[in-house]
């Protein structure tokens, strides 16, 4: 029997069938039987949701998805997984960034559905997320930790991505079988794939006030007193925690080991975070700054106290290398402490402290 493909544009509330080459506009749907190969010449970042179902003729069926991108790479979203493995799939990490083909490998009927990033559903913590089968969704004010159940017979995957750099993302869950744990999660990573067969729970507590929804499209994280800081960063304490003071007396005692501050020595407010990647400090620097530089575009920072590495004595005879950046604007001043463990510099692993503060340098 041949194969017929239909694609559907929702467009005005109706819908008709066109050509493989039709502009894509809200939905781009495409129907199927058996194993097949579309041209589709999609940008993943306009179009990152992938829905797909299969029929499943016996017990022992599985399918294969596999994306081709424009430079020819293969990347499987399905690899011989079990038939009943349906749901939605996100494909908006993927690079280079224009889908050119999918390749289906399956027995009976197919539905493959692409969608906009608008479709993904947003949650608010503490949330308890329930489904069956493969999903797509984000949770906003979640906290550093996740709970997942399942009763899945077959393999499954949790996985959470960052906000404002979507190739970047941590594996939570992974296993086969009956699961249920608890595991950490990452801040500044509201959205989460679970790709599975099977029925799942997802539970997640409430954290911080932090308005992810607005983080994913583009704008800043911020801590509780309202200052941002770099998302793709992983935090670990501020001022506002109660074992903040040894960080706190800390900060001072960093603070009088440079040039051109003022005696009095007033934070504001910190965080302290750590470099998952670990890039040497004058990359580290020169992203932490430049996230500055657009996170708060009217205060027109100047670096007028520039990169700087020194050894900082501890306790008498412990060294430790610390790079500075400070970064001065009109209401606000931010620096930037980069602390390696000792005086060998580049070996890391970093603690870096942002601080921010409003009267520590002088201006002009």
């Amino acid at each position: 029997m041949r194969k017929t493909i239909l694609i559907i544009l929702l467009l005005l509330c109706f819908s008709i069938t066109l050509p493989v080459s039709a502009q894509v506009e809200d939905l781009f749907m495409l129907m199927g039987s058996g194993d097949d190969v579309i041209e589709v010449s999609l940008d993943v970042f306009e179009y990152p949701l992938i829905e797909f179902y299969s029929e499943c003729m016996d017990s022992w069926q599985t399918v294969t998805l596999t994306a081709v991108l424009e430079d020819g790479t293969y990347y499987p979203i399905l690899d011989s997984a079990p038939c009943d493995r349906g749901g939605f799939f996100y494909i908006g990490h993927l690079d280079p960034k224009i889908l050119e083909l999918v390749q289906i490998e399956t027995k009976g009927d197919w539905q493959l559905i692409f969608h906009r990033s608008a479709t993904i559903p947003w949650y608010e913590a503490p949330v308890t997320i329930r489904g069956y089968g493969s999903a797509v969704f984000a949770v906003n004010n979640h906290g550093r930790t996740a709970s997942f159940w399942t009763n899945s017979e077959h393999e499954f995957q949790v996985t959470q991505y960052g906000a404002q750099d979507l190739q970047v993302f941590y594996t939570v869950f992974t296993g086969s079988g009956l699961y249920n744990g608890k595991k950490m999660i990452r801040s500044g990573s509201p959205l989460f794939t679970v790709n599975i067969s099977g029925e799942w729970e997802l539970s997640f507590d409430d954290g911080p006030i932090v308005d992810y929804a607005l983080l994913f499209s583009g704008e800043s994280e911020e801590i509780s007193a309202g200052y941002a800081w770099p998302n793709f960063l992983d935090y670990q304490s501020s001022m506002d925690v109660a074992d903040g003071a040894h960080d706190f007396y800390f900060l001072h005692y960093l603070l009088s080991q440079f040039e051109g501050i003022t005696g009095s020595y007033q934070i504001e407010n910190y965080v302290k975070v750590s470099d998952p990647e670990g890039q040497i400090p004058e990359m580290l620097n020169e992203a932490v700054a430049d996230f500055y530089q657009h996170a708060y575009p009217d205060e027109y920072f100047l670096a007028g106290y520039p990169l700087y590495g020194k050894p900082v004595m501890l306790d008498g005879h412990d060294y430790r290398m610390v790079w500075r950046t400070a970064l001065t604007g009109r209401q606000l001043e931010i620096t930037i402490f980069i602390v390696a463990p000792d005086d060998t510099g580049n070996t890391g692993p970093y603690d870096i402290y942002i601080v921010f503060s409003n009267n520590i340098y002088p201006k002009g």
